[in-house]
């Protein structure tokens, strides 16, 4: 997998350093440090400072000896945490949601974790708690698989904490046809979602002047540059995310539509079973034979929604806007006519 070697990729540097000083019982130099990361020492000195203004628990040891070097390492007591019996268990139990994310800095962190947590709990527990996870599992049908590119998260992830710009090479989903070539896209990242089994990057997009979405898997490259960006003070990554519905950008100038939806049948439980939107309004009819619920919601972009309803055929009637209902329409003719020429 391809990937700018040289980019100053500080983040993942500082979380490396972290794991050398947790692992150390005797400490480590800063020589030895540096020589481990392929840095400079000044760099180490950098970040060790970094790490004790941020309060992480650094101890050094001086040996007042002109023939010893000072040595540093992590001085962390899991004692501090005081987990309950339960608490070890849900974490342990929870390793297997984690595996999408599987080689990424933080994914082996928490491996390493689970491994101790499993060599902590006596046999017959551990085999408890194996045998309890046989009954919760995650079905992988239509999840990304994301171990092949834990490289690009982690630099995404840098890039986000660091507020860097990224500068991409990806083939979006309209350019399906494999001769057409992946385009550079320059953006400042502001953070990652997962949706729908897929995790997309969502940031500003410097060629369309506005907020869009790009997803990890039709991505070909991943740089971060040295440019860095100043966040709109008046964002909220988390409010951004939960004002979407699927993956489709909000368009601050479009219009916001008042969406209306009856679903009969089956339809009607399985959409009051889940959280769609934050202004969705569930109405139940009792006049009909048939269960039934409409589902009301102020949604700024249409595309999204529109696959979603066709998702649940003759189950799903749009009542309003018109201009849904028309894309609706549009759709079922065309889909019906490829049935039509058999």
């Amino acid at each position: 997998m391809a990937w700018n070697q040289n980019s100053d990729n500080t983040f993942l540097k500082q979380w490396q350093l972290i794991q050398l000083l947790s692992e150390t019982a005797e400490g480590l130099t800063v020589k030895e440090l540096a020589d481990g990361l392929q840095c400079s020492r000044r760099t180490i000195q950098r970040h060790l400072a970094l790490f004790r203004q941020c309060g992480i628990p650094l101890t050094d040891n001086d040996f007042n000896d002109d023939c010893r070097e000072k040595t540093w390492r992590i001085c962390f007591s899991a004692k501090n945490l005081q987990f309950t019996f339960d608490e070890v268990a849900a974490i342990y139990m929870s390793r297997r949601f984690l595996e999408p994310m599987k080689g990424t800095v933080c994914w082996q962190a928490m491996s390493r974790a689970l491994m101790k947590m499993k060599a902590s709990l006596e046999n017959v527990t551990f085999k408890l708690f194996e045998q309890s996870m046989g009954v919760m599992e995650q079905n992988p049908s239509g999840v990304g698989n994301y171990c092949d590119m834990a490289e690009w998260i982690d630099l995404l992830n840098l890039a986000v904490t660091e507020h860097r710009r990224v500068r991409i090479l990806y083939r979006s989903l309209e350019d399906t046809q494999s001769h057409v070539a992946p385009s550079v896209t320059d953006l400042d990242p502001y953070g990652l979602a997962w949706h729908d089994g897929g995790l997309y990057l969502v940031g500003w997009s410097h060629k369309r002047r506005a907020i869009r979405h790009w997803k990890i898997d039709r991505m070909f490259n991943v740089e971060v540059l040295g440019e860095t960006f100043v966040p709109p003070a008046n964002f909220s990554f988390s409010d951004y995310v939960a004002q979407l519905f699927g993956m489709c950008g909000i368009d601050p100038h479009a219009p916001v539509y008042h969406v209306r939806i009856r679903f009969r049948s089956f339809a009607a439980k399985q959409v009051c079973e889940k959280h769609w939107h934050p202004s969705e309004v569930f109405v139940k009819e009792s006049d009909i034979t048939e269960e039934a619920v409409i589902l009301e919601m102020d949604i700024g972009n249409l595309g999204a929604l529109k696959r979603w309803i066709l998702g649940f055929g003759k189950h799903a009637e749009v009542l309003a806007p018109k201009e849904l209902i028309e894309m609706i329409q549009r759709e079922i003719e065309q889909t019906t006519a490829l049935y039509q020429k058999a």
